[in-house]
């Protein structure tokens, strides 16, 4: 049976967003003096979109992901690449130490930590989680800028083997709880068949001044700031993606 969640969620991931997130990662595990052949943990990695990635790049890796949808398809992702099924959580079930190189959560799954005490758990987590010198990366919504200039979403379509996906989102903001929630309406169309979906994702309306204390409240050091996979150095947020990375004291 087609899983539509993941069919229609991997429709819009091109392969060029995927070789420059890959670029980024070759990228920051040199500029950061990782391992050459590190051991990396993909927290929230949906359907295992980036698990051919970490093969190329020679890496280790572990997985995690709490939709069931996406932690089947990412099932079948990692077998295809030799890699172990991914555990079915996400960063407050983490319960390793001293294990990685590199923890990375691309693509918002930290920003599904809805509270503050949830937020400090998952870095102390991670913090536990990696080898002293390992690496947190993380890729979050920029919400002041997406408030700012926000402007309500436009249908999206995107072709699949067979027919085509089509996309519709909703947003509801709750400026009392600092949730920013998207509904995504799809309809995969294979010929005269037409299959309906929906998935909710509720993302805290973080800041950089938040993340950076709870950071360094956890332990972390080092922390760098990137406005898009093409950064090469650290830089200012400035625009819609917050991406985030920090170290593990040696």
């Amino acid at each position: 049976m087609t899983n539509l969640s993941s069919e229609s969620y991997a429709a819009f991931a091109t392969p060029e967003s995927t070789s420059r997130v890959a670029q980024f990662l070759e990228w920051l595990a040199r500029s950061r003096a990782l391992p050459a052949r590190l051991k990396v943990v993909d927290v929230g990695c949906g359907p295992g979109r980036l698990f051919s990635v970490f093969h190329t790049l020679g890496w280790q890796a572990a997985a995690m992901e709490p939709d069931p949808d996406f932690h089947e398809a990412a099932t079948d992702a990692a077998a295809a690449v030799g890699y172990p099924a991914p555990l079915r959580g996400g960063f407050l079930a983490m319960e390793s130490e001293a294990a990685f190189d590199l923890v990375a959560a691309i693509n918002d799954p930290f920003s599904h930590l809805l509270t503050g005490a949830e937020r400090a758990e998952a870095l102390r987590r991670v913090h536990r989680a990696l080898r002293p010198g390992g690496v947190l990366l993380f890729d979050v919504p920029n919400f002041l800028w997406v408030l700012k200039n926000y402007r309500a979403p436009e249908p999206m379509r995107a072709q699949v083997p067979g027919g085509e996906v089509h996309l519709r989102r909703e947003h509801v903001i709750d400026f009392h709880a600092a949730t920013f929630t998207t509904l995504e309406h799809y309809e995969l169309v294979h010929g005269a068949e037409r299959h309906q979906s929906t998935k909710a994702h509720v993302y805290a309306m973080t800041t950089l001044p938040e993340l950076t204390y709870l950071l360094e409240q956890a332990g972390f050091s080092g922390v760098e700031t990137y406005g898009s996979w093409n950064a090469r150095s650290a830089e200012s947020i400035e625009g819609s993606r917050l991406i985030l990375s920090a170290v593990r004291p040696t």
